[in-house]
């Protein structure tokens, strides 16, 4: 298994030093890993306010508020689109329900059934979520998982059904994509921050151990979830606000690498063709680039749709149109033109290799494009390419020269900077520690390029 993960950025990804961490508050966690850092992070976290069930109603005011104004429902969302529906905090609370967009409920993202709805599990804010209540009824107490053939689907493309993912065949509840990350570091948290009980608690994607927590299928999973979707400022501002009510925080949202460190992300993410690398550029009224690389010889399917509509299946994308890649790790673009003036449009992805039978990734990949303003920040990879270097390096290779290099972790906190002009075509970053993080490169030229790289 190779040692490092490279996604190539869609958009420029602005990261706020939003994160109001305490002075100090994960001292003693430097070097650490495995049991040893879970256990230290259980001593740091697990001592907090127990809040009311009741008091929730209100605190979602300040947990789980858009911008707008109206409730952050991941179950009803539709991001960079319109939802079907919204909610309006007090006056759409539940009560009772017969159909999506009737009222708003109190989810136990973890459902209580697995902990025997004890205290204080049952109101910790870090797990409790504002849904659909007929969705949350839907979704029962089903763990979450990737679904097959969906045998129920919510109106912003949740799913239920039998679970597709190797190593477990039961009913499972699939969230969207662009929610699967704040759901993941949701149970990195609870496993953590109730380390002392957790072997007690009853869930196929448990093991009944407090370390590793989870049963292998289960964690694999988690982990593609969570460097798939990386923390966003979503959820660094509602780890802020559950800090304010509560007095402790979710360490995965504050440091992602905690959970490469604890659960060994390399020996988890298998196979390493796992790895899609998509972008859009070259947008214009009616047309944009679809570029793709994966580190095997294979094929990337696509199908581009209004982003208005249902999400397809993986049996739909695998019998679409295909980009042939033959050369892994160089870009491959086609271009899809016919598109309508003002529409949104999303591009869904499934890669698969050349082996028999052949590697597939499971999990869409979805891009968004706006058909009329220009996707900024995107280049050729031909003209500027990033990838993972051995011990703990990065190397940048550009036609145009180096102008500059940013290396910021997934705070945004600078760790390398050099603004200098650099008049070698390549060049490797070496000093760096194990973690995520985010590769700014500018060319001669000014043309950027964009890149998060995980090192191991």
């Amino acid at each position: 298994m190779k040692k490092v993960l490279i996604l190539l950025s869609l958009l420029l990804i602005v990261f706020e030093s939003k994160a109001q961490i305490p002075s100090g508050y994960y001292d003693g966690t430097e070097g650490l890993s495995g049991v040893t850092l879970k256990t230290e992070l259980y001593g740091i976290i697990s001592s907090h306010t127990v809040l009311s069930y009741n008091s929730l109603w209100s605190h979602f005011q300040n947990t789980d508020k858009k911008s707008n104004g109206k409730v952050w429902d991941m179950y009803s969302d539709t991001p960079g689109g319109v939802p079907p529906y919204e909610f309006t905090f007090g006056s759409d609370q539940c009560g009772n329900y017969t159909q999506e967009g009737d009222c708003y409920n109190r989810e136990h993202s973890l459902p209580k059934s697995w902990f025997n709805d004890a205290s204080p599990m049952y109101s910790d804010l870090f797990h409790l979520y504002p849904t659909d209540g007929f969705v949350n009824g839907k979704r029962s107490n089903y763990p979450f998982g990737e679904v097959g053939n969906a045998t129920w689907t919510s109106l912003n493309g949740s799913k239920l059904g039998n679970s597709s993912y190797p190593g477990y065949t039961g009913v499972v509840f699939e969230p969207i994509d662009e929610y699967k990350g704040d759901f993941a570091r949701t149970y990195f948290y609870m496993v953590t921050c109730y380390h002392n009980v957790v072997s007690n608690w009853n869930s196929p994607m448990l093991n009944g151990t407090a370390y590793p927590a989870f049963d292998d299928w289960a964690i694999e999973m988690l982990i593609e979830w969570h460097e798939a979707d990386p923390v966003d400022n979503k959820e660094i501002a509602r780890n802020d606000a559950v800090y304010d009510a509560q007095n402790n925080r979710n360490p995965f949202i504050d440091h992602p690498e905690f959970a490469c460190a604890i659960w060994s992300c390399n020996d988890a993410i298998a196979p390493v063709f796992n790895s899609l690398f998509p972008y859009i550029s070259n947008v214009t009224a009616n047309s944009f680039d679809l570029v793709v690389s994966i580190n095997e010889a294979g094929k990337v399917y696509y199908i581009v749709q209004e982003s208005s509509l249902p999400a397809p299946t993986i049996e739909q994308v695998l019998a679409g149109n295909y980009i042939e890649i033959v050369q892994p790790l160089l870009a491959y673009p086609t271009t899809v033109s016919g598109l309508l003036p003002n529409t949104s449009y999303k591009a869904y992805l499934i890669a698969q290799d050349n082996a028999t039978p052949p590697n597939v990734q499971t999990a869409l990949t979805i891009l968004q494009a706006n058909t009329v303003t220009t996707v900024a920040g995107i280049v050729d990879s031909q003209k500027i390419r990033i990838w993972s270097g051995e011990a703990q390096s990065i190397n940048i290779q550009a036609e145009a020269g180096i102008s500059s290099i940013t290396v910021t972790d997934m705070l945004g906190r600078v760790q390398i900077a050099q603004n200098e002009n650099i008049a070698e075509n390549e060049t490797t970053i070496f000093g760096l520690s194990s973690g995520i993080f985010i590769v700014i490169v500018v060319d001669g030229q000014g043309n950027k390029s964009f890149a998060k790289i995980l090192v191991q």
